[in-house]
């Protein structure tokens, strides 16, 4: 749709402005460019008001049945500085221009807000009286992503203003011989002030924009044998959807909305995953438990002395045997010792070793329960050395 202004500074300009982005979102634009500004601040006073940014911020949230209508703004040909409103809001995407060259065009407007550039140097295009010219400008690089966003949102129309911004600025190219560099402000990849993300591509951005989607598995945190898990894909938009487990998952049903796992055997253990792969391209991945706990003797750290104490008008040492890990389990602990033994308890057990006997073995076994069972026992054996030093000392440790 055609809405224009003729751009000239009047007393209403900011008002007039407001009331052509108010009408477009409200009459169903889904993209708006403006190949407008302040002019390097110049304008400044005149444009800025509350009511210029009120409609751009309802025309980001509110437009095309909340999705949001995407406002591409040109950067301004006043370089260095961006023009306003392109700099006033970080979900507009503000255009720069560039030379067939690669580089950034001399009078591109550039800094933190810029986003992306076009080419904006030597464009043939058409002009009024029906005409066409070569121009320079940020004026003839926006049009270049408000039709990039036009071609991503035919193929895939239910994204957002944020999504679509996303794919704009990931799939952009690095050139010009610039120094792009991670920017915590960023977060779709290196950047550069001078260039933004870079470079747009539009083939690469609409091959993004038909893999991309808004549909989500469902978090689950494990999968049992005897109890099967049905877990949910939400937002798919009916695209067909192949399913794909791990090893030790086993499908019971499924189709486009839903797939039905459990284990495969009733000793099924360790990581899982389901993999939803859609016929756009997509693929999602839900990462789960599977089985009772997967424990080892290996999670039985060796013993070290922690203190020693006098029992019987002897010297005894206390040694801890303790876990690799802090493992998220009920814990059964189970001991024989040819040596003397006084206690264990809780899920770290503590023993006192008599160091006068200088042989013997203490084994340890452990098992551990979750909601799908109990594992097997895990055993490990430690080897008694005999005292060291007068009878104070001692050590045990694996054989």
């Amino acid at each position: 749709m055609s809405i224009s202004h003729t751009l000239s500074i009047t007393p209403n300009i900011s008002e007039e402005l407001a009331n052509g982005i108010n009408w477009a979102w409200q009459n169903g634009a889904h993209i708006i460019n403006n190949s407008w500004g302040d002019q390097g601040g110049q304008f400044f006073n005149q444009l800025h008001s509350a009511l210029l940014e009120d409609a751009i911020n309802n025309a980001l949230n509110n437009g095309w049945n909340g999705l949001g209508t995407i406002l591409v703004f040109a950067s301004g040909n006043q370089s260095p500085a961006i023009d306003y409103p392109a700099n006033s809001n970080p979900n507009i995407i503000t255009v720069g221009a560039i030379a067939s060259s690669g580089n950034r065009s001399s009078f591109s407007g550039f800094g933190n807000e810029l986003d992306v550039v076009a080419p904006g140097s030597s464009i043939l295009s058409t002009i009024p009286n029906q005409g066409t010219a070569s121009w320079n400008g940020t004026s003839m690089a926006a049009p270049h992503v408000a039709g990039i966003a036009a071609l991503i949102l035919s193929v895939n129309p239910d994204l957002t203003v944020q999504e679509v911004n996303t794919i704009i600025e990931s799939t952009a190219q690095k050139v010009g011989g610039y120094s792009y560099s991670n920017n915590s402000n960023r977060p779709n990849g290196i950047w550069n002030n001078e260039m933004g993300y870079g470079l747009v591509d539009a083939y690469a951005a609409v091959q993004m924009a038909q893999q991309f989607t808004n549909a989500e598995l469902e978090d689950i945190a494990i999968v049992c044998y005897n109890d099967s898990k049905t877990i949910q894909l939400s937002n798919n938009q009916n695209n067909p959807v192949t399913w794909q487990t791990s090893s030790n998952v086993t499908i019971s049903s499924s189709n486009n909305n839903s797939i039905t796992v459990r284990a495969s055997y009733s000793n099924s253990t360790g990581n899982g995953w389901v993999r939803a792969v859609l016929s756009n391209g997509a693929t999602l991945q839900e990462d789960f438990e599977v089985g009772v706990p997967n424990i080892s003797n290996h999670d039985i750290t060796n013993a070290s002395r922690w203190g020693t104490y006098i029992l019987n008008n002897r010297v005894w040492n206390r040694m801890d045997i303790s876990l690799n890990s802090q493992l998220a389990y009920n814990l059964a602990w189970d001991v024989t010792a040819t040596n003397s033994l006084i206690s264990h308890s809780g899920t770290q057990p503590k023993f006192n070793i008599n160091p006068n006997q200088n042989y013997g073995y203490i084994q340890i076994g452990i098992k551990a329960e979750n909601q799908c069972g109990c594992s097997q026992w895990k055993w490990k054996i430690f080897s008694v050395d005999g005292a060291t030093g007068g009878g104070i000392g001692g050590i045990i440790h694996p054989e």
